[in-house]
């Protein structure tokens, strides 16, 4: 019998299945909840706010001149906009009323990134919730064969 760790959860072969180890309530339980968070995930994905791809930064650094106030430890702040798309780094200023009015949509980006993500996580347990299910009503039915 293999058995994995998968986001808190024990998986079990399709061998525990054949035992008395196997509650197939407990993944129909497990099923509904997900079908709910999958719910509530879609729900996210059709709002209608505009979104900004990247994540506004606040950089700090020195620019060396001597007696410049960042060599007393004032740093020069630039506000930028950094995006990677196709592996590439690409970094925009951004002036201070536009970094107010950009964090919004910028965030909202990275949230629905995440749960793209989790979306895809969902899948997979679903689709090993289904996968146990049908194994285990494929058993039952061959009892019925004999």
């Amino acid at each position: 019998m293999s058995v994995r760790k998968e986001s808190g959860r024990k998986v079990t072969s399709s061998a525990e299945i054949d035992g008395a180890g196997y509650d197939p309530s407990a993944d129909r339980q497990r099923l509904d909840r997900l079908e709910a968070e999958f719910r509530d995930i879609l729900a996210s994905f059709s709002g209608r706010r505009p979104l900004v791809r990247g994540r506004l930064k606040r950089l700090r650094r020195r620019c060396g001149k001597s007696g410049c106030r960042c060599q007393r430890g004032e740093l020069h702040e630039t506000l930028v906009l950094i995006d990677r798309r196709s592996g590439v780094r690409r970094v925009r200023k951004v002036v201070p009323g536009e970094f107010l009015r950009l964090e919004e949509p910028a965030r909202s980006w990275q949230r629905l990134r995440r749960l793209r993500a989790r979306l895809s996580q969902l899948h997979r347990e679903v689709l090993e919730c289904c996968d146990r299910l049908t194994e285990s009503r494929l058993r039952e039915g061959s009892r019925l064969l004999r």
